[in-house]
């Protein structure tokens, strides 16, 4: 079970998650358990309930993810030298909706800059890299979480596992990697899948923003943001694009009794992602017999949790090379190859 936040959890619930949390990151922190057993563990939090608050999704980020051991300490010339500098000053200034009410402008503002320093020693430690707009958004949610020590290696970290798809001199790997969506949505709403297809959106650009921001972007609720990261942080990379996929899934209905052109889906998209997207508390197993629907990421860490991330990867893969849609099969069937009743 899978909620995004902890509203719709019993007080009780919600203790014995952060209880349990708790005693594993003081066991390891006391040297009673190993790194790799207490990661694993919590690796499993991160994907079916998250962490619940700040205070331990600090730690447990921390934990989870390999930083590498680098001096980043560099001149301030070649700082504000670097190409992309001004970019990034600019995108960092509009981030002030970002914040939580409670920051005052003057810690708005040192974090701003700290922000700033954080990408372009980023950027100047791997000089193949590009920086693009969404980048800060993205490095100031680990920023707000870290502080100013942690989140500058996890940001390191977290940009070559997950986020240098984005950064390479043209984005062809990343619209190769949306192409993964429509292929996913056919999986779980084949009659959505082909409705966008025939309508001209099956491209598929209006999910471009929540896939390379981590939906931080288009996410006005911290909460829900954070939750969100939990999976991401220790999925595979394409793990946003399952979240699309689900998205789209949810709403299908809506789509479905439009006039499916690519104008509607554009200006829409960003209205799909709401708390109230993510709020439902109900069980991927028992969804069927429920009048509500399940929660997105219920479905989502179904996927994470029980099936190797690169068999899906494979199977979504060989399907997109598919040209006859009538030969797509369901998610269903395919989950059935793997636990067939």
């Amino acid at each position: 079970m899978v909620t995004i936040n902890n509203d719709n959890n019993s007080d009780s619930e919600v203790a014995s998650v952060i209880d349990n949390i708790k005693l594993l990151i003081d066991r390891y922190n006391q040297k009673k358990i190993q790194r790799k057993y207490a990661k694993t563990k919590l690796i499993l939090y991160a994907k079916t309930a998250g962490f619940k608050n700040n205070i331990y999704r600090k730690q447990a980020w921390d934990l989870i993810i390999d930083t590498p051991s680098y001096d980043y300490s560099i001149d301030q010339n070649l700082i504000e030298s670097h190409e992309y500098y001004g970019q990034i000053k600019m995108d960092v200034i509009r981030t002030l909706k970002r914040f939580p009410p409670n920051y005052s402008d003057s810690e708005r503002s040192d974090l701003q800059d700290e922000l700033i320093l954080i990408i372009t020693k980023v950027l100047l430690k791997h000089e193949e890299l590009h920086y693009y707009q969404g980048y800060h958004d993205i490095s100031l949610t680990f920023l707000l979480v870290l502080g100013e020590k942690l989140s500058l290696p996890v940001i390191d970290s977290i940009t070559m596992s997950h986020l240098k798809y984005f950064m390479e001199p043209t984005m062809e790997k990343t619209r190769d990697s949306l192409a993964y969506l429509m292929p996913l949505i056919n999986c779980v709403n084949s009659e959505c899948a082909e409705y966008m297809e025939r309508g001209g959106t099956g491209h598929v650009i209006f999910a471009l923003p929540w896939f390379i921001t981590w939906y931080s972007h288009v996410l006005d609720d911290l909460s829900v943001i954070l939750r969100l990261y939990d999976l991401f942080i220790v999925s595979h990379y394409l793990m946003p694009i399952y979240v699309a996929a689900e998205i789209v899934n949810y709403y299908a209905d809506e789509v479905l009794s439009k006039n499916c052109e690519i104008e509607y889906i554009e200006h829409s998209s960003n209205k799909f992602i709401t708390r109230q997207t993510f709020n439902k508390n109900n069980n991927y197993y028992n969804h069927q017999s429920l009048s509500k629907k399940p929660s997105i990421l219920s479905r989502v860490a179904f996927w994470g949790v029980t099936i190797a991330i690169g068999g899906l990867a494979i199977y979504v893969w060989n399907q997109a090379q598919l040209l006859d849609s009538s030969k797509y099969i369901s998610l269903g069937d395919f989950l059935n190859q793997f636990y067939p009743t």
